[in-house]
């Protein structure tokens, strides 16, 4: 049973969750992302906020970082869940990124409390991923697999029409 749970999570990171958090710089998304924070209001400046966050953290954390608490200050603001457990989720990436791994957990577990009381999302499939890659070694792969397993116990019905 374990074998099975175990390629399913293999099969279902590799098809349907496709944009993980980035590991490389992309100059012209940050800079056309820097042009759009100058216009953008309200939840869509929180949306600019966490994907400047989401794009410099691998590189720039002390930016990534800022953006990404200015996101949830925002978002918190503006009553904007899916803004703040997004924001939570680059505070996580940003410590993923300076190897923190118990800050980077702590803000991802955050924000799954939060993702997870919405409809099921690319970022929702993102913060999973990230759980279970630091769930997923050998002395760990029971978590990792249940983890895995509370995920399609939870989106059994969104599941089923995944064009995989």
């Amino acid at each position: 049973m374990n074998g099975i749970l175990l390629a399913l999570f293999i099969i279902f990171s590799g098809c349907c969750v496709t944009a993980q958090i980035p590991t490389r710089i992309y100059p012209k998304v940050i800079d056309s992302l820097y042009h759009r924070l100058n216009t953008a209001k309200t939840t869509d400046r929180v949306a600019v906020l966490n994907e400047l966050a989401l794009y410099l953290a691998p590189r720039y954390y002390d930016s990534s970082l800022k953006y990404a608490i200015e996101a949830r200050t925002l978002a918190k603001k503006l009553n904007y869940e899916k803004g703040k457990g997004v924001a939570l989720f680059n505070i996580g990436n940003n410590y993923y990124f300076r190897l923190d791994a118990k800050k980077s957990m702590t803000y991802y577990l955050d924000a799954l409390m939060i993702l997870e009381d919405l409809e099921p999302s690319q970022e929702l499939g993102n913060l999973y991923y990230q759980v279970a890659t630091f769930t997923n070694v050998p002395k760990n792969c029971r978590k990792a697999m249940q983890v895995f397993k509370n995920f399609t116990i939870r989106n059994r019905k969104t599941l089923s029409g995944c064009k995989c």
